[in-house]
């Protein structure tokens, strides 16, 4: 019996093939490694010091150490309709992953980092085997991957990008098999995609535009088909919107407070629908913004003009090429329909809908890599790279400042608010846990030194009749604290000690023994 064995040029060709797909897995990692140590940081030094990654952190160190039972993360002391859990607008599912991953190895500094390359390496490593690459696109892809900026802007904080656009590459990986095998795709797959499709619409509601596209892809071609993806959809996005909703802490969700209206009457909601989408249109273009966001509204832009204009020649000269035609379509529904969503639902010109269009923009370069849109990919890539030296000064101004080795004012607020805040696991109302302040404290890096188990309930304006002082511990300045003792229902206080981001007072008002419900 003869054993054939590999030849030498076959086997190098796979190590080589090998090692380049290792390399698209670790290309985000490194090129954020490097602007970061180059510029004399070290990664061992981050403190995530915006709002949303300080409510992250807390909620991830709070679901490790307690799990369902810390206290409150919410906007206006508003619990979740749900009485299990206590987590913030998003519902307790990313911190519910990720602290799950954090008791298995920790949680520290770069936690969130190391699980970010990780999910998002492991996502590029299944897209390269999905897509079958060949080395060109392997290239491509890491060309890709180096020069969209705004996938690398928020990749190394503590925001939960790293983890949408892990995301989105496995979402990638999904639409490469639906636009390559359509409806010959087995029933077993049309399953498992629409159950990540739905996770990932749990996770951000947002994922849900891709239901249609999808199920079009891989229903059989009909008259009724357009029906049925809709009516699937509705299925499937009104149940975890429901969830999400009774899940999630209200009032601080854009997408629920614009059709909130719809309440009322369908000609209020219209109403607010429309306004809401004009002020956006105008956010877009006029709102000032940091240069990688401005670069990425013209791309999309741009990009939506470019595949309308394939899409009308195809159909016109072209209608042979069904494959070209349905590919430019997708793109243009992932493009453009977002950014209609974003403009209808969700927070332009803050940085909002820069992330949430990324991943789509991601979705779209990695399928046109797939199917070997060379030309496309590399005039994208080298306009991005004319536009490197404004992502620098964004990465620096943004990124750079959470890796600042001086952490005294959180060492000083950890170790103060240790001596008067601590997480009692015995009491059953969690407001007990939960400490109240004003939102214009929330970008302090102070913050995380709270104890976890404790959670954070903010305010805009104390004036605001909604509050109801339910929390125990309360920050206030000298302002705050005259408007909250002139409240009908005024808490009665007891003062605790001064702190960066205000006087610290206990609330007695608040009844905190076990048998309390």
């Amino acid at each position: 019996m003869n054993i054939l064995l590999p030849t030498r040029p076959i086997t190098f060709k796979k190590l080589r093939q090998g090692l380049l797909i290792l390399l698209v897995a670790i290309t985000p990692v490194l090129v954020c490694y490097l602007l970061i140590t180059l510029d004399g940081y070290h990664l061992n030094d981050f403190l995530p010091n915006f709002s949303d990654e300080i409510v992250y952190w807390q909620q991830i160190n709070t679901f490790k150490e307690v799990g369902m039972n810390g206290g409150y993360f919410t906007f206006n002391e508003l619990a979740p309709a749900a009485e299990f859990t206590h987590f913030y607008t998003y519902g307790p599912w990313y911190p519910a992953l990720y602290g799950t991953i954090a008791r298995v190895i920790g949680w520290n500094a770069t936690t969130t980092q190391l699980i970010n390359s990780i999910l998002v390496g492991l996502a590029l490593i299944l897209f390269c085997y999905v897509a079958r690459l060949n080395e060109r696109q392997l290239l491509l892809t890491i060309l890709v991957l180096a020069t969209t900026w705004s996938f690398l802007l928020y990749f190394f904080t503590g925001m939960q990008e790293g983890f949408q656009q892990a995301l989105a590459i496995v979402i990638a990986s999904i639409f490469v098999i639906a636009l390559r095998d359509k409806d010959a795709v087995t029933n077993k797959f049309r399953l498992v995609a629409l159950a990540f499709i739905t996770f990932a619409t749990l996770m951000r509601l947002s994922w849900a535009i891709l239901y249609i596209p999808f199920l079009l892809l891989t229903t059989r071609h009909s008259s009724r088909r357009l029906i049925i993806a809709i009516s699937i959809t509705l299925l499937l996005i009104i149940p975890v919107m429901l969830f999400a909703n009774y899940t999630g802490a209200p009032g601080n969700n854009s997408i629920f407070s614009v059709l909130l209206a719809f309440k009322t009457s369908f000609s209020a909601g219209l109403g607010n629908l429309t306004e809401y989408f004009l002020y956006n249109i105008g956010r877009l273009f006029l709102w000032p913004k940091k240069g990688t966001d401005i670069v990425q509204t013209y791309q999309v832009l741009g990009l939506i003009i470019a595949f309308s204009a394939y899409t009308i020649q195809l159909s016109i000269h072209h209608r042979n090429q069904n494959n070209q035609l349905t590919e430019a379509k997708f793109h243009l529904y992932n493009i453009g329909v977002t950014l209609v969503a974003a403009l209808a639902l969700y927070i332009v010109g803050t940085g909002g809908d820069q992330r949430v269009l990324v991943c789509h923009l991601i979705i779209s370069f990695l399928i046109m890599i797939s199917f070997k849109r060379y030309r496309s990919i590399l005039l994208i890539s080298f306009i991005n790279i004319i536009f490197v030296t404004g992502f620098i000064i964004d990465f620096r101004g943004l990124v750079l400042p959470k890796y600042e080795p001086a952490h005294t004012v959180y060492e000083d607020f950890k170790q103060l608010v240790s001596t008067y805040i601590s997480y009692d696991p015995n009491t059953k109302n969690a407001w007990c846990n939960t400490m109240l302040f004003s939102a214009k404290y929330f970008d302090s890096t102070a913050l995380i030194g709270l104890p976890p188990g404790i959670g954070i309930s903010f305010f805009y304006d104390a004036a605001k009749p909604i509050l109801t002082f339910k929390s125990r511990y309360l920050f206030l300045d000298v302002d705050d604290y005259h408007i909250v003792s002139t409240h009908a229902n005024a808490p009665q206080l007891t003062y605790l000690a001064d702190t960066a981001i205000g006087k610290l007072y206990r609330n007695e008002s608040v009844d905190c023994s076990t048998n309390s419900s």
